[in-house]
């Protein structure tokens, strides 16, 4: 019996330089895409087991398709985050139980105290304007931030104990507001 001899011609060589090295990088993409966009799948993740809203305090609020849910342990804080991804920008809303109910009258109060003290402070250079936000069944009486490209509300609904605070850079505005504004 005869043992052949293999030989190696450099176009067989460099054929499998080519294959081993595209592989490489392929599941080197592959790992870095499933780290950034893993948010993401979570999120995917929380829609197929959850829907499309989530119950908190007895009030649904819709939860956009990227945006995730985290609830604190205590329960009494939600999380509704739409992490960076590769096309960046971030939106978020948090919905936490306050303890206090606040009526229409002391809701207005608590905005007109919110700016009164943040325009009082001597490095005051934030723009801040009150907003209303109507829900299909809640009312949040908002503080705006108008001072950055970003939006920031702070909002108190009315007649239960509930605040919401929102984060939202230019393209995720419209999403954080849906929130609360599809409120039931």
């Amino acid at each position: 019996m005869t043992r052949k001899h293999l030989t190696a011609s450099p176009v067989n060589v460099l054929k499998l330089f080519v294959l081993v090295i595209g592989g490489i990088i392929l599941l080197a993409m592959i790992f870095i895409i499933g780290l950034v966009e893993w948010p993401l799948v979570s999120a995917l993740t929380w829609h197929l087991r959850y829907g499309s809203s989530i119950s908190f305090e007895g009030h649904a609020f819709q939860v956009p398709w990227a945006y995730n849910v985290e609830a604190s342990k205590k329960g009494d804080q939600l999380d509704l985050i739409d992490h960076p991804g590769l096309l960046g920008g971030i939106g978020s809303v948090t919905l936490t139980k306050t303890g206090k109910i606040l009526e229409a009258n002391a809701a207005e109060q608590w905005q007109s105290s919110l700016i009164n003290a943040v325009q009082s402070h001597p490095d005051h250079i934030n723009h801040w304007s009150t907003e209303t936000l109507h829900g299909r069944k809640l009312t949040f009486v908002c503080v705006d931030d108008m001072s950055q490209l970003d939006e920031s509300l702070v909002c108190h609904a009315i007649g239960i104990d509930l605040t919401a605070s929102t984060m939202a850079s230019p393209n995720h505005i419209k999403e954080t507001r849906a929130i609360l504004e599809t409120s039931n």
